[in-house]
């Protein structure tokens, strides 16, 4: 082979690997397609949570966001909260994030602009994602014990005759428009009063369970007929429940703060 085709063969190599090179820095990252988790409320709301993986060779963590449209045919303003938590036992200790937020004047059928959420390893599922509308600031209409409240559950043991201190908790936890409540204790070391959950009707009677730390239940809730959940002032709710731990019947004595 003469010098003349060893400078062309190497021309054309030294040409190709500079146009796969060229090639190469111009292809961008293929775009990866969002997961969405929709949640509704027929003709009022509509909430859509995205996730998006931060790249093509890594899942995790999700970058999330938040779009809310209004659906009804009025405009509307709304409180709401978010509860989001890492597998599908709900407790405190458990959660990735709480999200509390408003949205004013929405008119219908127009979506909010995108609404940034925290970066989470979990996949947002109707198992591991509460989603609450406090209110829709609506005149008599919203629930009266409605909102995000912080507190305490003071347990007692219970005799025809007296009672006795047994230990306290701290919770948080919200009430949403139509009364429907879910509470989550902080204290690390409590097992069995974990997540209360459950609904006011009108008349603030309950209906409702507590489960414990394995996601079980524990007991359902009893009115105790003059001690019914109330607010005392604006921002207050007390009042006291019957429930059943270690086959022992037990007063909580509720206090919640809005």
């Amino acid at each position: 082979m003469n010098r003349s085709h060893y400078y062309f063969i190497s021309i054309t190599l030294i040409s190709t690997i500079g146009f796969l090179s060229c090639q190469k820095d111009n292809f961008s990252e293929l775009e990866m397609t969002p997961i969405e988790y929709l949640f509704n409320i027929p003709n009022k709301i509509h909430f859509k949570l995205s996730q998006q993986s931060e790249n093509s060779t890594s899942k995790i963590p999700y970058s999330n966001s938040l779009n809310i449209k209004n659906i009804g045919n009025d405009t509307i303003s709304v409180n709401y909260t978010i509860f989001a938590f890492k597998s599908n036992i709900k407790n405190y200790n458990n959660i990735a994030f709480i999200k509390e937020d408003s949205i004013s004047n929405l008119v219908k059928n127009d979506t909010t602009s995108t609404i940034p959420l925290h970066r989470s390893n979990i996949l947002f599922s109707k198992e591991n994602t509460i989603i609450s509308i406090l209110s829709f600031k609506e005149e008599n209409k919203d629930h009266p014990l409605n909102g995000l409240f912080n507190g305490e559950l003071n347990v007692f043991d219970f005799t025809e005759t007296d009672t006795t201190f047994l230990r306290s908790v701290t919770c948080t936890g919200v009430i949403d428009y139509q009364g429907r409540f879910n509470l989550f204790t902080q204290d690390v070391d409590e097992e069995n009063i974990v997540y209360i959950k459950g609904n006011f009707n009108s008349n603030n009677y309950i209906s409702g369970e507590i489960k414990n730390n394995e996601g079980t239940s524990l007991s359902q809730l009893v009115n105790i007929e003059n001690q019914l959940l109330q607010l005392v002032d604006t921002k207050t709710i007390e009042g006291s429940i019957k429930f059943t731990e270690n086959s022992e019947e037990r007063i909580l004595k509720v206090s919640l703060t809005r």
